[in-house]
């Protein structure tokens, strides 16, 4: 294993978790760095780590664990020697670290008590299957959408675009959903009955190529679709989509978890 870039965040988040905690914890020193000593426990638990990402533990990954550990703790030293860590900038990207480490603490915490089992990625799985043959998800489409303010206003961006204005330049002028139209407003291939009723309907009614020319109300905005693409739709094999159902499932559960801290949070200005 190849010693990693480690970044400024990192050593701040291992200082966050200190190495010296280990010297009162029982467990031998492996080596020393300038007088600090590494234990054979941070070993373990970096290993630990490694395999819960799919790595394999054996003699190599434990080699380059120990150089990693290693080269962490002589970054460390010569942050401190220099006096990196309090410069201003760096006091700030020193905090940023330890919060994201706090946070993936938080959520690792959220899903333990909220897993995600094979049996509910095939029950998910198994929706999908009994979607597709619904009539109206015969085909998947790659549309394209205009978050507005107004009907009027999606009234002129339909305009525009039948005029020949491209689109992803008025997605990326217009549109109330920043992070979507700083991508032109494209979305990814979706099934019609999986949409917003409204939404659905009106890409089983546009032509590939077309803008839908009847602005769509939703609680968020007016919306404009262009279909960019359209195709059948063929459920995958189980064992394809297996890991990306379930990562979706996890990143849905996490938003979960977002919306139900935030709801009970008590936010004032000032």
């Amino acid at each position: 294993m190849k010693l990693r870039n480690i970044a400024l965040a990192l050593v701040a988040v291992s200082s966050f978790y200190s190495i010296n905690s280990y010297s009162q914890s029982g467990s031998q020193a492996v080596v020393t760095v300038n007088g600090t000593k590494i234990y054979q426990r941070q070993v373990d638990e970096m290993v630990k780590a490694e395999v819960a990402r799919g790595a394999t533990d054996n003699a190599q990954l434990r080699q380059g664990v120990l150089e990693d550990l290693v080269f962490r703790e002589a970054v460390m030293q010569d942050v401190k020697k220099k006096g990196l860590a309090t410069q201003p900038d760096n006091e700030f990207r020193i905090r940023m670290a330890q919060q994201t480490a706090i946070v993936d603490i938080w959520f690792a915490q959220y899903m333990k008590s909220h897993p995600i089992s094979e049996a509910d990625v095939k029950g998910e799985y198994d929706k999908l299957v009994a979607l597709s043959k619904e009539p109206k998800n015969a085909n998947e489409y790659l549309f394209s959408d205009i978050v507005v303010g107004t009907e009027a206003e999606a009234k002129e961006v339909i305009a525009s675009a039948n005029m020949g204005t491209d689109f992803a330049t008025l997605a990326k002028e217009k549109s109330l959903d920043k992070q979507g139209g700083a991508q032109g407003g494209q979305m990814n291939w979706s099934l019609p009955g999986k949409l917003l009723p409204a939404i659905g309907d009106a890409l089983l009614t546009t032509g590939k190529g077309k803008v839908d020319s009847t602005p769509i109300k939703t609680d968020y905005g007016w919306v404009v679709l262009k279909v960019n693409d359209i195709r059948p739709f063929k459920v995958p094999p189980y064992d394809e989509v297996k890991q990306g159902i379930a990562s979706m499932m996890v990143q849905a559960e996490k938003q979960k978890a977002i919306q139900q801290l935030m709801s009970t949070a008590k936010i004032t200005k000032g």
